[in-house]
């Protein structure tokens, strides 16, 4: 019985921790546009439903983040998006299959300090860094920041599908135009 009980506890310990959805308001901010080293950035202000805006150091997304947060839309100026981050076991874990319409792309985060930053699969570190200090306490419950150690990598699936969006009637703005 004990030994029973001792290994129901590893699995329920070696399981990743559950999927955590964040709903968040991006509207387009182009005045925050900048390249960079051949990539191009789109700026945005980030809101939760409710319209207060969300305590969170991002202002931009670079094209492959654009792409996973809105896929390919065009002429978008505002847009509901779910962002769930699904906790794997690691790169060779099977990739997480979202609802239909939904976008999915594997990541691992790193703790430097206060710091968490998000890294491509292949190591290469993006733009996007959380502060433990300074961000929003929800945004750092969805991104499971108590549980992510120093220096250790945090591997997940991050999965995005816009909810409601408004596009901006002029076709010669497009967003995606960068990608």
């Amino acid at each position: 019985m004990q030994r029973i009980q001792t290994v129901r506890k590893k699995l329920a310990s070696s399981q990743s921790p559950l999927p955590q959805q964040l709903t968040v308001v991006l509207t387009r901010r182009r005045e925050r546009d900048e390249s960079a080293d051949r990539v191009n950035y789109s700026g945005y202000d980030i809101h939760w439903p409710d319209g207060r805006s969300v305590t969170i150091g991002l202002q931009r997304f670079c094209q492959q983040g654009t792409r996973l947060l809105l896929g390919r839309a065009r002429n978008l100026e505002r847009a509901m998006v779910r962002v769930t981050l699904y906790p794997i076991a690691g790169l060779e874990a099977d990739l997480t299959r979202p609802p239909s319409g939904a976008r999915c792309k594997r990541f691992y985060s790193l703790s430097d300090g206060d710091d968490i930053r998000f890294h491509f699969f292949t190591g290469t570190p993006t733009e996007v860094i959380f502060n433990r200090r300074d961000d929003d306490p929800a945004v750092l419950k969805w991104l499971h920041a108590d549980q992510i150690r120093q220096n250790e990598p945090f591997w997940f699936d991050l999965g995005s599908e816009i909810l409601d969006k408004t596009e901006d009637d002029d076709s010669s703005i497009r967003l995606a135009d960068c990608l």
